[in-house]
């Protein structure tokens, strides 16, 4: 990740950063939906080592670009007289969802298991990829 944040991520320009971040919204879904195989009784055409590896890998590669991404379109989409306004919302955001994330999450996956918890985060991580595909880009 860190490889793909501080390389790729930090050369792509503001058209680039936009299909960047589009693309990786739309394989985070994706990645949760693969590590949720890996945890059911009998995962479909792969073992589920290989269903994890996948999830992981695309998990990596999504959050990787999609936060850097993202804090880059913010900033351009910004007015110059409250783009630190804005960023800093974005950044407490991001900082509100990587602490409550974890808390109702670890619940679902106490009383309901890895399967379920990871199904529902893939589709609630449906929610943004389709904001963002929607969103009207300053040209």
């Amino acid at each position: 990740m860190s490889v793909l944040q501080g390389g790729a991520a930090r050369r792509l320009g503001p058209r680039g950063a936009e299909r960047a971040a589009r693309l990786a919204l739309a394989l985070t879904p994706l990645s949760f939906l693969c590590v949720a195989l890996a945890a059911a009784n009998r995962p479909p055409m792969m073992a589920p080592i290989a269903w994890l590896w996948a999830g992981l890998v695309l998990f990596a590669l999504s959050t990787a670009f999609a936060v850097s991404c993202m804090t880059s379109m913010a900033a351009a989409q910004s007015p110059s007289e409250s783009r630190g306004a804005v960023l800093g919302t974005v950044r407490s955001l991001g900082a509100l969802a990587r602490a409550a994330g974890p808390l109702v999450a670890s619940t679902v996956y106490w009383c309901s298991g890895a399967t379920t918890t990871y199904t529902i985060g893939g589709i609630v991580l449906i929610i943004p990829a389709v904001m963002l595909f929607k969103l009207k880009t300053k040209k």
